[in-house]
């Protein structure tokens, strides 16, 4: 049976680390945890903490290098520390491992080993989304529903370690939707096994982070990788073509009420967030 290495990336307060390392400690005796990674990139090193158990590793690392580039660091050193029948889960700072008992977790990748696979597939989990003050929703995957906007997060998703060696990295250029651009590679382009599993609930997770907190950044990346991946049907491509029309219309009217220099800028902001 497969094992599971969690990976928690850590900036901000020691706090926020403190939460999520107290949540995931209670499970480190059972054997299908097999490490802890944390990887920290806060000023403050909290290396204290891989003296508590041989199974935690701990890693200090430059500060502000992106979330794709530390994920893919992340990844890169859980991958020296298993084998290709591992999976990798993340739980990052400030979210929780919901508590589960040794049966559930054996009974979900129980499925997994049984069903047939030429590859080993993703296994997409629920999720509770909010924060304190607001409660928490169940969330449950939807990687059916890709093609239309962002339905599954890396958050609580065992992704298979052998992925890493095939290659797949989360794209350093996306710092708000490397989720949807990494999944769509790994799903809609090349076909990768996955699993959705509803009632398999691994984490609990802030809104606060920087995707919901930069929600028109999110979008325009989001737009960018369904572009790249050349996911719009010829219904969105029209409606695209229409809009850009009437986006050259508008770009003179503001070239003359507000100069050239700020209309060009406002209509290729614009012409950036509509290109198919």
């Amino acid at each position: 049976m497969p094992s599971i290495i969690v990976i928690t990336i850590h900036y901000g307060p020691e706090d926020q680390l403190l939460r999520t390392y107290r949540s995931i400690i209670a499970h480190l005796p059972k054997p299908w945890l097999k490490k802890y990674l944390i990887y920290d990139s806060n000023p403050c090193p909290c290396q204290h903490l891989a003296q508590d158990s041989p199974k935690i590793l701990y890693f200090s690392c430059q500060p502000k290098q992106g979330i794709s580039r530390a994920l893919n660091e992340a990844t890169r050193l859980a991958f020296a520390e298993g084998s290709q029948s591992d999976y990798i889960t993340y739980i990052h700072s400030g979210d929780t491992i919901v508590s589960t008992n040794d049966d559930a977790i054996h009974s979900h990748l129980d499925k997994v080993c049984n069903r047939f696979f030429t590859t080993p597939p993703i296994v997409f989990s629920s999720w509770y989304l909010g924060n304190e003050c607001d409660g928490f929703v169940l969330r449950h995957p939807k990687p059916e529903k890709l093609i239309r906007g962002m339905h599954v997060s890396h958050i609580g998703t065992l992704i298979p370690l052998s992925f890493h060696a095939m290659g797949y990295l989360y794209d350093p250029t996306y710092a708000y939707a490397m989720d949807y651009k990494y999944f769509t590679t790994c799903l809609l382009l090349d076909h990768s096994n996955s699993i959705s599993i509803p009632d398999f609930i691994v984490a609990q997770v802030n809104d606060d982070g920087i995707s919901s907190a930069n929600g028109i950044k999110a979008l325009i990346e989001l737009h960018k990788a369904r572009t790249e991946a050349n996911l719009f049907n010829p219904t969105t491509r029209l409606i695209l073509l229409m809009l850009s029309v009437v986006t050259n219309r508008i770009g003179h009217i503001l070239r003359l009420l507000m100069g050239k220099r700020t209309g060009n800028y406002l209509i290729a902001t614009a012409k950036s967030l509509i290109k198919p």
